[in-house]
């Protein structure tokens, strides 16, 4: 996402989901154009953005949903390939 259209004077949009999870748009350069914006920020953001693909709205279930997959660590390689990492946790949900 480009930052000049995603600010305003009272807000800053850091991501977007659209159509559940059909594109996810994050921002990725500062608000200067001048650099990269943190890993951690980014990572949040994408955590927030795929949250909205289980939950649309921000009630409790989204934010128990993005605090899970926001301090979860990715999952670890495994020989068979990659473990399944928080989706386990949501398999009642799905």
């Amino acid at each position: 996402m480009e930052p000049l259209g995603n600010t305003t004077h009272d807000s800053k949009t850091l991501g977007l989901n659209r159509n559940r999870g059909a594109v996810i748009e994050l921002r990725l350069r500062t608000d200067w154009y001048d650099g990269w914006r943190d890993y951690k920020t980014v990572r949040k953001t994408l955590c927030h953005e795929l949250a909205h693909i289980v939950w649309d709205d921000h009630g409790r279930e989204f934010w128990d949903l993005t605090s899970i997959t926001t301090y979860f660590p990715p999952p670890a390689p495994s020989i068979l390939g990659f473990r399944l990492g928080w989706k386990v946790l949501m398999l009642d949900r799905w």
